[in-house]
């Protein structure tokens, strides 16, 4: 079973990582609600004990003797039992109900705004290598029709083929030059050091094009020499 540090990499990492953060942020929410009904539960009971104080107090002024003392006793402990409630009740809503709310609410800001930042920069990305996938695809198509190209152009060289107008050899030269410049951009890019190929891709788009450029090599000069053979 791997770490709880090595479950968020990837690239449903960040999703996950959302995902416990919201769980922990509904958690305290839960819980300063749990703490607030406590809280009025506790304020609730000492104003109810405050009553009855009130009313021990009262029967104790009209009974006489000893009976009045202890009634005024029990008046005095409720009283006392309330206001202790009441402080309770008081304290964890300023010490404890109060700054979980304040902080479930700064990191909630933060977090939305993380979230923000790592949606766009996602978006980008997605983008970019959208881009990157259609360039490839047309980079493929026209690596095959410069291959296509030069063989009509050499098979007219030879006479094997019908003769290419200026329109064909030039789209031909051009496709060519376009391919070259291509090869020269991705040697830069290797010797710069920017070649990127963590993921294979760039590399299997380098194969395509000089598999292509083999090819296109090996008929011209199997189409030069097989006169003399």
């Amino acid at each position: 079973m791997s770490s709880f540090k090595n479950v968020f990499w990837g690239s449903v990492g960040f999703e996950e990582l959302r995902k416990y953060i919201k769980q922990g942020g509904d958690t305290c929410k839960d819980i300063s609600c749990i703490l607030q009904e406590r809280s009025e539960l506790e304020a609730l009971y000492a104003k109810g004990l405050g009553k009855l104080s009130v009313k021990t107090a009262k029967v104790a002024k009209e009974s006489l003797g000893t009976l009045s003392q202890a009634y005024q006793a029990v008046a005095a402990e409720l009283e006392t039992e309330g206001e202790l409630h009441k402080t309770f009740a008081i304290d964890l809503v300023e010490e404890i109900i109060k700054p979980l709310r304040a902080a479930i609410e700064a990191q909630h800001k933060a977090r939305k705004g993380v979230e923000n930042t790592v949606d766009k920069l996602s978006k980008s990305l997605n983008d970019l290598r959208l881009t990157e996938s259609k360039a490839k695809k047309n980079c493929y198509v026209c690596a095959k029709d410069n291959e296509r190209m030069q063989v009509q152009l050499l098979d007219a060289k030879v006479g094997r083929g019908k003769i290419l107008s200026d329109k064909d050899t030039a789209k031909a030269f051009l496709s060519s030059v376009i391919l070259h410049s291509v090869f020269l951009l991705f040697w830069l890019e290797g010797s710069l050091g920017r070649g990127k190929e963590a993921d294979g891709q760039t590399l299997e788009t380098k194969s395509i094009f000089f598999r292509s450029e083999e090819r296109r090599v090996g008929k011209e000069c199997r189409s030069r020499w097989s006169p003399y053979h």
